[in-house]
């Protein structure tokens, strides 16, 4: 896998976490959401927030350090 991908999806994973921490802070329950509702949100976060890129090369960087 190269590092880009490997960047994309680690930002992924974690907006997806920061997402569903929103809502369950807001009381809401993730059975009551499509998982497309879910992916919709999870981009908006990107849009949003791009230091989670950041963030996520970061931990790449972390990663094939340890190879």
């Amino acid at each position: 896998m190269n590092t880009t991908a490997a960047i994309n999806i680690i930002a992924r994973y974690e907006a997806r976490d920061a997402v569903k921490a929103a809502l369950r802070a807001q009381g809401l329950k993730l059975r009551d959401f499509a998982p497309r509702g879910i992916t919709v949100l999870v981009q908006a976060y990107l849009a949003e927030h791009p230091e989670v890129f950041d963030q996520a090369a970061a931990i790449a960087r972390r990663c094939k350090s340890h190879k």
